[in-house]
């Protein structure tokens, strides 16, 4: 069974929602997820009544054992798809507003401590040093990550354009996030540092044909490319390679977390909050929309309180 209006309904969540391609096709994926259960079913998408989607987060938590967590982004992603077809003319009503979404449980985001960010910057200066090219650009990449809070989509969507120079140091980027929302995301002198060398190096690969071929295969005029970390064929870097990136280091340095790109917001998410950042700033410079987003992270105020009560009663030596 295909998605009915799929095209129409992908130019609206590009344009009106601003969403990135990645995104939308977790959408497509949802909706075709959806719809298999419904030609499963011997339904039609414009017969389905709350009763028939409840059965829907039924077979999901108890034939396929899914998190509640997931069933809430899936049933999310039907209903926007609903609301859409509503809107449009195209459907009278949009059954999931009667049904009631499972709970998901409240859980801590996953983070790096002060001595695993440590370790981890560790591990790219050290790669830096090996690799001059591309451990120069994974130490960058992986530092802006970490120290500026952005999601994979946008630090590998970052053009050149989008950074700000001072005084011959990168003091600042402007990130897209979601919905096209722009913020200025500041940078400190780690990051700086490695933006800086990574830049240069950049530009090196543009001037020299031999760098240019060996690094990216290319030569320097087909390396023109406007994108702050180009991957082996001159365009961005493709998200699935810092991926595989996290995932062999996680496997090597880190066995006992389960770390991946979007931990590292969580991370400097939460050394915001243990550096007495105030809510409200910490919301801009992570980009939420909801504030009640940015209050998951005030997890650090109880781990603090918990160290200062654990202090008490501890004999002086």
């Amino acid at each position: 069974m295909e998605i009915q209006f799929l095209d129409e309904f992908k130019t609206f969540l590009m344009t009106q929602r601003g969403l990135a391609e990645t995104t939308i096709k977790a959408y497509e994926y949802d909706l075709t997820y959806y719809l298999e259960w419904i030609e499963k079913e011997g339904l039609k998408i414009e017969e389905i009544g709350p009763k028939d989607l409840d059965r829907y987060v039924q077979y999901m938590r108890k034939e396929k054992n899914l998190e509640a967590k997931t069933c809430k982004r899936r049933i999310a992603a039907i209903s926007t798809y609903y609301k859409w077809m509503v809107r449009e003319g195209k459907l009278k009503n949009d059954p999931v507003y009667f049904i009631e979404l499972p709970k998901a449980p409240s859980r801590l985001p996953v983070y790096l401590t002060e001595e695993e960010m440590e370790k981890f910057q560790e591990i790219f200066e050290e790669e830096a040093q090996k690799r001059p090219i591309i451990g120069a650009r994974n130490r960058a990449l992986f530092m802006l990550m970490m120290f500026g809070g952005l999601r994979i989509s946008e630090a590998t969507n970052i053009k050149e354009s989008q950074v700000t120079v001072r005084d011959g140091y990168p003091v600042m980027v402007t990130v897209i996030g979601k919905g096209n929302k722009e913020r200025q995301v500041p940078l400190n002198e780690d990051i700086s540092r490695a933006l800086l060398a990574w830049m240069e190096t950049k530009k090196a690969l543009k001037d020299d044909d031999d760098l240019a071929r060996k690094y990216t295969r290319k030569t320097k005029v087909e390396l023109q490319s406007e994108f702050l970390f180009p991957g082996r064929n001159g365009m961005q870097i493709n998200e699935y390679t810092v991926q595989m990136k996290m995932k062999d280091i996680r496997k090597k340095h880190f066995p006992d977390k389960k770390l991946t790109p979007h931990k590292l917001r969580h991370t400097f998410a939460t050394a915001l909050f243990r550096a007495k950042v105030d809510i409200k700033t910490a919301q801009e410079l992570l980009g939420h929309s909801s504030i009640a987003t940015t209050q998951i992270y005030t997890h650090v105020e109880d781990e603090q309180k918990r160290e200062a009560v654990m202090k008490l009663g501890k004999k002086k030596n």
